[in-house]
């Protein structure tokens, strides 16, 4: 009995000791909640202190721009703005981009008898516009705010603009442009893809036979390649770039290296975005993919009678076509170089167009290094959309399109007299022609050294053809005289 009474004793105590912890932890659970919901008391009576945001509606904001306002605010059409909103829902779909329909559509549900109470409470929409100060920022606000701050507008005039706090602002601009424009989905390139499409590349060539007048001598021409130097500031220890010195071009200011091809009407076929400021083009377009492409395709290509043209910082290859150096004036080699850049300057016109269309590119950007890398590509990936959007509407009204540059160019006046010591325009990577063939690494690849011999014997022929057909460079004024700049390239002065 005694040695029963003691266990009963035990087990009781066990079970005391159990309903002690559990009214313990009950207590604390029970201050926990206490404390928490005076938080949201007090955060909500702050809310509702706080002055609330009445932001303005995207549909009657775009209804008050004129067509011209608008092109010169956001630099493409009412039309083409709608597009691109309609290809982000497409791909990323409306409960990622937020419409404004889609929005007010949200709204509307509370009203809804059928939908309950806590289905309206887990909607952030319904949340936003409930609960805090502000109303949800609608997908084309977004879109809005990164494309004025690309065009070169200030993050306090939108900030002011749309009721948006200005951290807030370059958040939006960041994530537009990483997961929107940045998409291959929504904004792709041909890419290497191109190289592989004879049907495509084929057309681009009857393009280029329309250009100048040499009668589709130039008759395999699939685009045209140029280096061009974006500013930026100079690189971090953050950023993890290596040596910040190599991103000082010769030009006296930090930058990128971006290697391009286009087509006739200015599309962007591939890009490069990796090369810094120093590295001449010939350089750096060998450390693309795109020149182990065409160094493999280059037999293939040649028994097509198709290549690229860029100007004499790059190498002679079969698959890249290069002026010839020392050409004197009117001769034979001088009427080929001549032809050769009436089809090359179509890329010299692109990076034109976008950096008089991106205010942002005016001045050195001036993010981390990857977001200014995803700033440039973002940049050429909507040139690419707006060109096709003008490619699609063949019947587009050249007079306002001309308004449109004539605007820019107003801008890009009144900033360099803001701002005298910057330079707006097409930077080069390379203006003198010299350049390693081989790279100063031994002799070269016996696939390169065939190459280069394919392309001499190209080159030598079409300049025959020209010769043979009678096509000159067309005579200067009386009293002109020829003379080589430091850069050896061929000029005259009219005096």
């Amino acid at each position: 009995m005694h040695a029963n009474q003691q266990h009963t004793i035990i087990s009781v105590f066990v079970q005391l000791s159990h309903l002690y912890y559990k009214i313990q932890v009950f207590l604390l659970l029970t201050q926990f909640c206490l404390k928490h919901a005076k938080k949201v008391v007090t955060l909500s009576k702050l809310a509702k202190e706080r002055r609330p945001k009445k932001r303005i509606k995207w549909h009657e904001f775009k209804q008050s721009l004129s067509d011209s306002n608008f092109r010169r605010m956001f630099r493409m059409s009412k039309e083409c703005f709608d597009d691109l909103c309609s290809k982000i829902i497409d791909t990323k779909g409306q409960s990622e981009f937020k419409s404004e329909m889609y929005i007010e559509t949200n709204l509307k549900q509370k009203h809804n008898q059928n939908t309950s109470y806590k289905k309206r409470k887990r909607s952030s929409v319904y949340h936003a516009n409930t609960f805090t100060s502000g109303e949800y920022i609608c997908g084309e606000v977004k879109l809005a705010i990164t494309l004025r701050i690309l065009a070169g507008g200030s993050y306090l005039d939108l900030g002011a603009l749309y009721s948006i706090s200005y951290n807030y602002t370059y958040e939006i601009f960041h994530y537009v442009i990483k997961e929107w424009i940045n998409n291959d989905h929504i904004l792709p390139y041909p890419g290497l893809d191109y190289f592989d499409d004879i049907v495509q590349m084929m057309e681009t060539a009857r393009d280029f036979e329309s250009c100048g007048n040499h009668h589709g001598i130039f008759s395999g021409i699939i685009g045209a390649i140029d280096g061009w130097l974006v500013k930026i500031r100079c690189p971090r220890k953050s950023d993890r770039v290596g040596n910040s010195v190599d991103f000082y071009s010769r030009k006296g200011f930090y930058s990128v290296n971006v290697q391009a091809m286009v087509n006739k009407h200015k599309l962007i076929l591939w890009r490069s975005i990796k090369s810094c400021g120093t590295e001449h083009d010939s350089n750096a377009f060998k450390k693309t993919s795109m020149y182990n492409k065409l160094l493999d395709k280059f037999n293939e290509l040649a028994s097509q009678g198709l290549y690229i043209i860029g100007d004499s910082a790059y190498a002679l290859r079969s698959f890249l076509l290069v002026p010839y150096d020392n050409a004197q004036p009117y001769s034979a080699e001088d009427t080929f170089n001549y032809h050769h850049s009436t089809c090359r300057i179509w890329v010299e016109c692109a990076f034109g167009e976008i950096d008089m269309r991106w205010g942002i590119l005016w001045k050195p950007l001036n993010f981390s290094f990857e977001h200014n890398m995803q700033v440039i590509d973002a940049t050429m990936r909507l040139h690419n959309f707006i060109v096709m959007d003008r490619m699609k509407n063949n019947n587009i009204d050249n007079h306002s399109y001309n308004n449109e540059f004539n605007g820019y160019h107003e801008e890009t006046i009144e900033f360099l007299r803001s701002n005298p010591h910057e330079v707006v325009g097409v930077l080069n990577a390379n203006d003198h022609h010299l350049f390693s063939d081989n790279d100063g690494r031994g002799r070269l690849q016996r696939s390169a050294e065939q190459s280069k011999q394919i392309g001499r014997n190209l080159r030598d022929h079409l300049k025959d053809n020209l010769v043979n057909g009678g096509y000159t460079r067309p005579l200067i004024s009386t009293g002109a005289k020829w003379y080589r700049d430091r850069c050896n390239r061929t000029r005259y002065s009219s005096n």
